[in-house]
């Protein structure tokens, strides 16, 4: 009799615990940033949050995170990892608009799934800007073969990376001002804060419109290419321009 009056008690006083957070309108903020091939989901709570927030369907250490009772709670994913990695939390690719989109869940309870859980759908994708004849214009950074976009780099294979912009003006152009191959382990510069390549044998190699330039990063042409290949380690090589997302590629000098 004792030992199923404590249990009761234990059990009412655990729901209202729940059920007071419910009460006061579970309504997180989320926010996410994308760079160098990673999603950074950053959830806001007006609670203290001891909840799980993870990709949906994926409750693995890399798609999830647990509250630890602050009101400031922490995802990163992986983007660019393949289908069954240890790493790989669901991502959506849409190759035709260049975008990637993780459904996420962000749950009031630990493991319990609640009515009152919320979820979301967060895409990163390519952010435009108006061009002088108010028309929203996007900096494009492709890996090509042959004229061709591949969305999958050969190691040993020689590629082209070409940099533009649609739906030019004249009054717009590329200014690349950071530009580094990277993967897990490492990360090397390729220009310097002057726009200038560290890595000789690239000056040469950077041609905007079809017409030579120096030893230096695009500016000002519409469009900008440059013939690259793929080291070992199959790094990513993300250009950007300081008013755009970077999209990361693999690539590599």
């Amino acid at each position: 009799m004792v030992a199923t009056r404590i249990l009761f008690l234990v059990l009412l006083c655990g729901g209202a615990a729940l059920g007071q957070l419910v009460d006061k309108d579970f309504a997180p903020t989320v926010t996410a940033t994308c760079k160098a091939g990673h999603m950074t989901i950053k959830v806001v709570t007006s609670q203290n949050y001891v909840g799980t927030v993870h990709a949906r369907d994926f409750r693995t250490s890399n798609c999830m995170a647990v509250g630890n009772g602050t009101t400031t709670t922490s995802l990163e994913l992986n983007l660019l990892a393949a289908k069954g990695a240890r790493d790989y939390c669901g991502v959506l690719v849409n190759n035709k608009a260049d975008e990637r989109s993780v459904p996420i869940a962000v749950r009031i309870h630990k493991t319990l799934e609640l009515a009152d859980d919320k979820f979301y759908v967060i895409t990163c994708g390519k952010a435009g800007f108006k061009n002088a004849r108010n028309e929203t214009a996007l900096v494009n950074l492709a890996l090509i073969d042959r004229d061709r976009p591949v969305y999958e780099a050969v190691y040993g294979h020689t590629y082209t990376l070409r940099a533009s912009i649609s739906r030019p003006d004249g009054s717009y152009g590329i200014n690349v001002k950071s530009c580094f191959a990277f993967n897990k382990q490492n990360k090397t510069e390729l220009i310097d804060d002057q726009g200038y390549f560290t890595v000789s044998h690239l000056c040469a190699r950077l041609i905007q419109n079809q017409l030579g330039v120096p030893c230096r990063a695009a500016s000002s042409p519409a469009s900008a290419t440059m013939r690259t290949s793929v080291w070992p380690t199959q790094p990513s090589t993300p250009c950007s321009d300081s008013r755009i997302a970077t999209k990361s590629i693999s690539s590599a000098t």
